[in-house]
């Protein structure tokens, strides 16, 4: 995180001139998600049971690769609802069936006893 490493989010009063634009991050995450998961699903065989794949990023990450996925009509999101921002160790579920990648989940939270976390390590 270089100089942003130990700041609350949004104490920063301007932005850094070496901090990854939001356009530089979608174009990593899409990057990404092509060579990492279209590329490894893609010669995958469809069979009774589903394939597993776990991705573990940082919210913006992940919000970011799932909104530029939305948007290029990679994903269909149909009856998901898409938050501004994630919460802290919430679960988004992408399930591809041989044609189409939709959105399961986004931003879930029922996994947690106590809810949706409200604040970062940084915060405390």
């Amino acid at each position: 995180m270089g100089e942003f490493q130990g700041k609350v989010y949004g104490s920063a009063k301007t932005a850094s001139s070496n901090a990854e634009t939001n356009h530089a991050l979608s174009a990593r995450a899409m990057a990404w998600w092509r060579d990492a998961i279209a590329a490894c699903t893609a010669s995958l065989s469809m069979g009774r049971e589903p394939y597993n794949i776990l991705v573990v990023s940082h919210g913006g990450f992940i919000s970011t690769l799932v909104k530029s996925l939305i948007r290029s009509s990679k994903v269909t999101s149909d009856a998901v609802k898409i938050l501004p921002s994630l919460p802290n160790v919430s679960v988004s579920i992408i399930e591809w069936d041989g044609e189409i990648w939709r959105l399961m989940k986004y931003g879930d939270t029922s996994h947690l006893k106590t809810g949706p976390l409200d604040h970062s390590a940084d915060e405390i």
